[in-house]
């Protein structure tokens, strides 16, 4: 079979193809501007060289080391101090809305009610968002209140609330500062209060729509 010699380069015997130059050449700017030189790669070819390698990298360890333990359940430290303000004199429910919480899978370990607002530290579960379980907790109460004391037939509470993560380092403070709530309102009423906490948490707010 004859071969010929071109510029030091071998050249293919007449009918036969190279694959290099049967591929289809990248399109856009950076692989057909006009004054490239042949033999450079072009940056879209190096680009998708080096994720195609990733990728077969990536799935050959996959195949190679398999996962052989995995988390069977579901560990959460997921625990809010929640604040809402009442519409009207609230009555101690405590015992009530620990009895709503537990029923939604969630866990009431602190609560103090003021007349004009309620605190609770709550640890929540991984079936139900804050605003459901907030819903629910709010729901069932005004129910059982109205229910349960004819006079306060028209109670309500309010229709926003806040929430507050947090961590376990300071649980001890959260609930000693949720139990000390009588003597901390001797010096803090409870718009004061809720504005204190959205700062310290640096959570944005107009204050001309915090409150009804």
């Amino acid at each position: 079979m004859e071969e010929c010699e071109v510029r030091g380069r071998s050249r293919p015997p007449a009918g036969t193809l190279e694959l290099a130059h049967s591929r289809a050449r990248p399109e856009g700017p950076a692989c057909n501007r006009p004054g490239r030189q042949a033999g450079i790669p072009c940056p879209l070819e190096i680009e998708r060289q080096r994720r195609g390698t990733f990728r077969r990298d990536f799935f050959n360890q996959l195949t190679l080391n398999p996962v052989l333990w995995g988390m069977a359940g579901k560990y959460l430290s997921v625990n809010l101090h929640l604040v809402w303000s009442t519409k009207g004199r609230s009555h101690r429910l405590h015992a009530y809305l620990g009895s709503v919480a537990t029923f939604k899978k969630a866990r009431l370990i602190e609560v103090n009610s003021r007349p004009d607002h309620i605190h609770l530290y709550i640890s929540m579960p991984s079936t139900i968002s804050i605003a459901d379980l907030v819903n629910a907790l709010k729901a069932n109460s005004t129910r059982w209140i109205r229910q349960t004391f004819p006079n306060r037939r028209w109670f309500s509470w309010q229709e926003g609330y806040a929430a507050f993560s947090v961590s376990i380092s300071l649980e001890k403070v959260v609930i000693d500062y949720i139990r000390n709530q009588d003597e901390h309102h001797k010096r803090q009423g409870f718009q004061e209060e809720l504005l204190d906490l959205l700062g310290r948490h640096g959570i944005e707010y107009d204050v001309r729509y915090v409150f009804d």
